[in-house]
Formats: C-alpha cells, sequence, structure tokens
C-alpha cells in the first residue's frame, strides 16, 4: 500500500509537469490526493509491526519528525528549482524521482531481514525482556515485602 501510493503521487507529480490544460492538472491531483490518501496508515503500521515494543515511542518520534521536516525541505528545495528552471521542470524532477524510488522498492524481496537486522532486533527485545524480569533494587537487603 505504501508504494502504490508512493507511485499514485510520483504519477500526478509527472501528469502536472505534462498537463495541457487544466482539467487534466485535476485528474492528476485526483490519483496524486488517493495515494497520499493511502500512504500514512500502512506505513505507520510497517513501522509498529517491525518495531519491538519498547522502541515503539522512540521510532514513532523519528518517523513524526521526519514527516514535519520533509514538508520544508521539499519546499525550499523545490522553490530553488522553480527559480532555476519552471514548474514544468520541478514537478518532473519531483516526479521521477519518486516514480524511479518506488520501482526501485517494489524490486526488493518482501520479508527479507539482513543478519544485521536481525540481531539488532535480538539484543533488544533480551534487553527490554531482563528489564521486564529483573528484581527491583528499592528494598532493603533481608526485607521481604517485596
Amino acid at each position: 500500500m505504501v508504494s502504490s501510493g508512493t507511485l499514485a503521487v510520483g504519477v500526478a507529480y509527472l501528469g502536472f509537469a505534462v498537463a495541457p490544460s487544466l482539467l487534466v492538472a485535476c485528474a492528476a491531483a485526483l490519483v496524486g490526493g488517493c495515494g497520499n490518501g493511502v500512504q500514512w496508515a500502512p506505513l505507520v503500521s510497517a513501522v509498529q509491526r517491525l518495531t519491538p515494543a519498547s522502541l515503539h515511542g522512540r521510532v514513532m518520534g523519528a518517523l513524526e519528525s521526519i514527516g514535519a521536516l520533509a514538508p520544508a525541505l521539499g519546499l525550499s528545495l523545490g522553490g530553488a528549482l522553480v527559480v532555476l528552471s519552471s514548474p514544468r521542470v520541478a514537478f518532473l524532477v519531483v516526479g521521477l524521482g519518486a516514480t524511479l524510488t518506488t520501482i526501485g522498492f517494489l524490486r526488493l524481496p518482501l520479508g527479507a531481514e539482513s543478519s544485521a537486522t536481525v540481531a539488532a532486533t535480538d539484543a533488544l527485545g533480551a534487553e527490554a525482556a531482563t528489564e521486564r524480569h529483573a528484581v527491583p533494587r528499592t528494598a532493603a537487603a533481608g526485607d521481604s515485602r517485596r
């Protein structure tokens, strides 16, 4: 779902770059809007599913931070590209970037995890399990009120 949404957004940008009329640009916007609508929820779901529970807050904080930073960078870089060329060229560059990146991601095998990812996840899971089962150190020695 994430890839199909990103591909739809990329195709919409390409549509903006070549649109001969407002009607064609509106049709491209509809495609991009649908793609944008199906991107975020599956991404958040995948991140939560693939992240150990003890790291959900940190990883989701990083994801939300990137999501907030991306428009600022995109508007700045896109504005510079428009100044140096034209709006059509800017849409063409962004559309090609999104479309080619999505095609590249689609070529990756699903479910393939590197041994480093598996080892890191296992280590974090073991660390979290150890923390859950550790005896609290607040009780004084010989205190039977644990």
